[in-house]
């Protein structure tokens, strides 16, 4: 049985994303700026955080310990990555410890 998509009101297949379970890329929820280069090709990506944290994409040099960058609560989310990011980076909050995962969607 193939897969039928949801159909728009055109009658036209709704693409739905997916993740590629074989483009997963993992960090240590810790102190300290804790990075790791994206899954290639990621346009999309979904993340996963055991704890709270920061994250911020960027390149090899990217700092997930200012302040100012994203606050990603525990669970599952999914970003769009911004154009000229290969890496992405990630620190703890409080005492916040565990994994923090990108898996790249398709």
């Amino acid at each position: 049985m193939a897969l039928e998509l949801p159909r728009d009101p055109g009658a036209a297949p709704i693409p739905a994303l997916a993740p590629d379970d074989t483009t997963v890329a993992q960090v240590s929820i810790a102190a300290g700026n804790n990075s790791a280069a994206l899954p290639s090709g990621s346009i999309i990506v979904e993340v996963s955080a055991q704890d709270y944290c920061r994250m911020a994409f960027g390149i090899s040099t990217v700092d997930a310990t200012a302040g100012t960058r994203r606050l990603v609560p525990p669970g599952i989310s999914v970003y769009k990555v911004p154009a000229n990011a290969t890496h992405f980076a990630v620190t703890q909050v409080g005492a916040s410890t565990g994994v923090f995962t990108v898996t790249k969607l398709i």
